[in-house]
């Protein structure tokens, strides 16, 4: 019997690696809907330059993507849920 295990694919260079948390070889990013590896991660902690070929493939996607003031694309805060925007009740 073989188990076939599920891999995630870097959208910036193309490596496989597992999604498990444990494994800390990459993360999928939410707000992009794709997958970087954990390498890519470290190597553009500043973001991705806009020209890069991923963010041009992202922007052809539909993703709406600011640049910084260094015209870097900042990786998204995935901390950050729609739970921590508190609207107070109209009382």
């Amino acid at each position: 019997m073989v188990i076939d295990t599920p891999f995630f694919h870097c959208f910036c260079c193309g490596r496989r690696f597992r999604p498990e948390l444990e494994a800390n070889e990459g993360r999928f990013i939410k707000a992009w809907k794709v997958a970087f590896c954990s390498r890519c991660i470290r190597g553009n902690s500043l973001g991705l330059a806009a020209g890069h070929p991923a963010m041009q493939k992202l922007a052809r996607n539909g993703v709406a993507l600011v640049r910084s003031n260094g015209g870097f694309v900042p990786w998204p805060d995935e901390r950050k849920s729609p739970r921590d925007a508190v609207v107070p009740l109209a009382e």
